[in-house]
């Protein structure tokens, strides 16, 4: 069969449309923007049309639902569209000062913990925030000041609490915690 895209804000739509507006509490985004930063506009920038999203959940009067960003990340090797280990860096942290800054949003999750494997020319081998051998790459020089609430980003950082050294949960206590997590690859 042949393969269909559909922006994430017309799927939303479409949910509702078909009625199903009470069967969700939450909304998940792969709001992935590699190789560009995270706020590039262009239609196809699913972190950037977070707000979009957001806006067809105030229309539907679920503003209060949170969008989850459940995977995000970015190879610094791999091909032709991967990034230096300094703008993997920099990419994450933009990602997660703006994420924050959002009202809307709840977690965002960045793939993966640790690169799958070592072929330079395999981009999927190269999404970690440590190399295949575990040795920390400039992303997760990042990551930790995320989680120790470093980057700006409204102020949503202040506590942290850590998950086996692999997810972290990042907020003030209570409704308002933000997780910011590495999946393992």
């Amino acid at each position: 069969s042949p393969r269909t895209t559909v922006s994430p804000v017309t799927f939303l739509r479409r949910v509702y449309a078909a009625g199903a507006g009470a069967a969700f509490d939450d909304v998940g985004l792969h709001p992935y923007s590699y190789p560009f930063d995270p706020t590039y506009p262009a239609e196809w920038n699913a972190f950037a049309t977070a707000p979009a999203l957001h806006q067809v959940l105030v229309d539907e009067g679920h503003g209060e639902r949170p969008i989850w960003g459940t995977e995000i990340g970015a190879p610094p090797a791999g091909g032709a569209a991967a990034l230096t280990p300094e703008s993997q860096a920099r990419l994450r942290a933009d990602a997660y000062a703006q994420w924050f800054a959002w009202d809307f949003t709840g977690p965002l999750v960045w793939y993966a913990w640790r690169d799958l494997g070592t072929d330079p020319t395999d981009v999927e081998h190269h999404f970690g925030l440590v190399d295949a051998a575990g040795t920390p790459k400039p992303a997760l020089t990042a990551f930790e000041q995320v989680i120790a609430g470093q980057i700006a980003g409204g102020g949503r950082g202040s506590g942290v609490e850590v998950d086996d050294g692999d997810a972290a949960r990042v907020g003030r206590g209570g409704e308002d915690d933000l997780e910011a997590g590495a999946a393992e690859g």
